[in-house]
């Protein structure tokens, strides 16, 4: 079996992974708690309050715990005309090879800096800061950067550039199979210049 075939198809998105491991366990504590105390309420003085703030918990508890499942779901793939981004609310977007200008691997923690981060940034990426990351620099983009930010959230884009960053645990496939896809098009480009 080649090594080319045994590189994942699609890389998990670690800037999304680490973050819901967490919200899951805490959407879960949420659940156990709530559901416990919607089931005591039967024996409390006031057991409308306690069964409604036990429901309300259940209910929050099952929201947070979808978000989080929705968040674990996100990656790129790399096909042949194009890659694929998946964000965390099944927002899905195709960048053209054309699109790229450059891929180069860069550390996490260089790009964003962890004392410069929110305390809860900070806490979800402590694994993350030191590994190394893919910089995408794009020509253009199919979309708005602004609406990327809104719908992949801060750390996706470098602040004030034009290049994705994209944190998984195999960098240097993601990394091949990107140059292979756009020195793919290159000579695309070139055999129909002919």
């Amino acid at each position: 079996m080649s090594r080319e075939k045994r590189t994942p198809s699609r890389f998990p998105l670690l800037t999304y992974q680490h973050p819901s491991r967490q919200q899951l366990n805490q959407a879960t504590w949420l659940l156990v708690l709530s559901a416990v105390l919607w089931f005591i309420s039967n024996y409390a003085p006031q057991p409308a309050i306690y069964a409604g703030i036990g429901i309300s918990g259940i209910l929050l508890g099952l929201l947070s715990g979808i978000i989080a499942l929705l968040k674990r779901g996100a990656y790129i793939r790399c096909k042949e005309q194009a890659f694929t981004l998946r964000g965390p609310w099944m927002y899905t977007v195709n960048f053209s090879y054309s699109r790229i200008a450059s891929v180069r691997p860069v550390q996490f923690n260089t790009l964003f800096p962890p004392e410069e981060q929110k305390n809860r940034y900070r806490r979800d990426f402590a694994k993350l800061w030191t590994k190394t990351a893919i910089v995408i620099d794009l020509k253009s983009s199919p979309v708005a950067l602004k609406w990327l930010r809104f719908w992949y959230g801060p750390y996706l884009l470098l602040p004030k550039e034009k290049s994705l960053v994209l944190v998984t645990n195999e960098w240097m496939a993601l990394s091949r199979q990107l140059e292979n896809g756009r020195l793919a098009w290159i000579e695309r480009r070139k055999a129909r210049a002919r």
